[in-house]
């Protein structure tokens, strides 16, 4: 009988390659939902962003009654209805501005409103292009017509 130890036996081999084996597996299912779970944590981030959006056109903001020297908060509602003249100031803000305000972080907003299937109102005015786009309607009242008011955010 030999006195040697079993390190390098048949047995030792086929265990570590067992374990190899199962460890390789564990490491690819951890890659694969620590990949998912940062996926579904941006969609969720994006969503959030997408509600904090849409939301400005059924808030007062501050000063209730702003204009584009002393908006501190958008909003774009008066009394449950949209104000027509925080469009028209909407309009005269810079895009720029208007994402400081907003304060959406890296993403982008676009607005539209659609009365009777008719575009009345955008912003920003210019097209866009991204990859993944998240969309939200809501209606609403403007000057005392039913509107349909879609949102758009996106990363650029």
């Amino acid at each position: 009988m030999s006195i040697k130890g079993q390190a390098f036996t048949y047995d030792f081999f086929l265990a570590l390659g067992i374990f190899f084996t199962i460890l390789s597996i564990l490491a690819g299912y951890w890659y694969y939902y620590t990949l998912q779970f940062s996926e579904v944590e941006e969609k969720n981030e994006a969503f959030k962003n997408l509600i904090k959006a849409s939301q400005i056109w059924f808030s007062e903001g501050y000063p209730p009654y702003w204009d584009l020297n002393n908006v501190v908060e958008i909003g774009l509602s008066n009394e449950g209805k949209i104000n027509s003249t925080k469009l028209l100031f909407l309009k005269n803000l810079s895009e720029s501005e208007f994402l400081n305000k907003l304060n959406l972080g890296k993403y982008r907003v676009k607005y539209e409103v659609y009365e009777d299937s008719e575009l009345i109102f955008a912003y920003p005015n210019h097209s866009f292009s991204a990859s993944e786009i998240l969309t939200l309607e809501r209606f609403g009242v403007l000057n005392g017509s039913i509107v349909k008011i879609k949102t758009y955010v996106w990363k650029p």
